[in-house]
């Protein structure tokens, strides 16, 4: 995307890659380059006459792919959704201390197997002899700066779990493991990782050398995108997964949530979230499985029935689930189902329970002393439906401000490429000027109790169906 200093967006490049689904989940990095070079070149096209004063970078993490000592890829690369890393998390929370890993890293997460160290280990035993030729492993903005510049380096938000908010390496825990550090150098989110390689710039109609920022993990770069900036901000940043949390100085992280350094901002200041599988994927697979080619028309159907969907629920876990429950094996369910139900109830029974899900990680966050501004900012493209930011607002009973850039996390990456340009001078000052609020959601109270006699039905059925996603032994 194409932003001036203001945040306006002027252009927008989409090229679409695949995610295969077999025995993982996985996508092929050659991909991301084509995609990546490809949407440069359709957004540079609306820069022909303007000065393009630098690039930011932003990137989904958690995905994993080895690299040989050229910084080529040896496989496809295991996605942040493949949870076949699961079967080593328990060994590495065994040899890992987890509260010697918080202190060390000023980060806490729950065991999850798309961490660098549950990913690294079980790529260690999965794929030997790759792993033998191994002099790298990286994520895909890490390969996205190589394509552009020549140059592989990443930033410590992408490698939260091993990396230390100044970006060193904690060599113990991998020292625990008997693994080697494969992690690229780290450099702050500002630095400038290189220049534009004159092959790509004349692809792409760019000018050879344009400054590229190393930039921020998609969730920071979001938040940053949202001026998600200091301490006291609640959000919610809606994608294919979602993450629900608050920002505070002293963190306090309940049971199954992170707690993790506002990186891109202020390191002092921490997010306390929780992290699904399960967001706009829901509504991707819903527009699939029920025929439906457009989400206005899946709004539509949403608002054709009433809140609560006749008493229908819908366990949202299509890919496992991560906060709260942290089960890569469990799977969804439609419960209390019967043939007066139609599409319009099923369509609403899949928007309120990625909502009910959410509102127990809120509770979490509560019941954990974790608090914050009672408006949540919300980002992403789900945020585009409207029919979804107001059951999340009913379901939350909290107020839902909108910001007028959805795509947050292109736009937290273009500030970062102001900030590093000189254009603005901090990430509280490209905040005040390029993030911009839209309306506000209420919650409406007549419809609490609704939606807390179906959230207390929510909460009965993950421990009854936990077990049915596992295979039969």
């Amino acid at each position: 995307m194409l932003f001036d200093l203001d945040g306006r967006r002027h252009a927008t490049g989409r090229v679409a890659y695949t995610t295969h689904s077999g025995e993982g989940v996985t996508q092929r990095p050659a991909e991301w380059a084509e995609a990546a070079v490809g949407a440069l070149a359709i957004v540079a096209r609306a820069a022909v006459g303007g000065h393009v004063q630098g690039i930011g970078l932003s990137g989904q993490i958690g995905t994993h792919v080895l690299l040989d000592a050229t910084g080529e890829p040896l496989h496809d690369a295991i996605t942040w959704q493949d949870g076949r890393s699961a079967s080593v998390v328990a060994e590495v929370d065994e040899a890992v201390d987890a509260d010697w890993l918080a202190r060390e890293l000023d980060t806490r997460l729950p065991p999850g197997p798309a961490w660098p160290l549950a990913r690294t280990l079980w790529l260690s035993r999965a794929l030997p002899a790759h792993f033998a030729r191994a002099r790298w492993i990286a994520q895909p903005k890490d390969l996205l700066a190589r394509t552009l510049t020549g140059e592989l380096v990443s930033d410590p938000s992408s490698w939260r779990g091993l990396a230390r908010p100044d970006g060193s390496i904690l060599g113990a825990a991998l020292d625990r493991l008997g693994l080697p550090d494969l992690v690229p150098p780290l450099l702050a989110p500002t630095r400038r990782a290189g220049g534009l390689l004159p092959a790509i710039a004349e692809r792409t109609g760019l000018a050879p050398g344009i400054p590229v920022f190393t930039g921020l993990n998609d969730l920071n770069a979001s938040l940053l995108g949202t001026g998600v900036v200091t301490e006291g901000r609640a959000f919610d940043v809606a994608g294919t997964s979602e993450h629900l949390g608050v920002t505070v100085r002293r963190p306090l992280v309940p049971a199954g949530l992170n707690g993790v350094p506002l990186h891109g901002s202020d390191t002092r200041v921490h997010t306390v979230y929780g992290v699904t599988s399960n967001g706009g994927s829901v509504t991707e697979w819903a527009l699939a499985a029920f025929g439906v080619d457009d989400e206005q028309v899946l709004a539509d159907l949403v608002g054709s029935t009433a809140p609560g969907a006749r008493g229908l629920l819908f366990l949202p876990y299509l890919r496992g689930e991560r906060a709260p429950v942290w089960d890569a094996a469990v799977r969804g369910a439609f419960v209390n189902l019967d043939q007066s139900h139609g599409t319009a109830e099923l369509v609403r029974a899949c928007l309120e329970g990625v909502a009910l899900n959410l509102r127990q990680i809120r509770d979490r966050l509560v019941e954990g002393g974790v608090t914050g501004d009672p408006t949540i900012l919300a980002t992403g493209g789900p945020t585009r439906m409207d029919a979804w930011n107001r059951i999340k607002a009913d379901v939350l009973q909290q107020p839902i401000r909108l910001q007028t850039e959805t795509d947050s996390a292109a736009l937290g990456a273009a500030m970062i490429a102001a900030i590093g340009s000189g254009a603005h001078a901090s990430s509280p000052d490209a905040a005040a000027a390029m993030v911009h609020e839209a309306e506000t959601i209420e919650p409406d109270a007549a419809r609490a109790g609704v939606y807390d006699d179906a959230f207390g039905r929510f909460l009965e059925l993950y421990p009854a169906l936990s077990g049915l996603g596992r295979p039969a032994s």
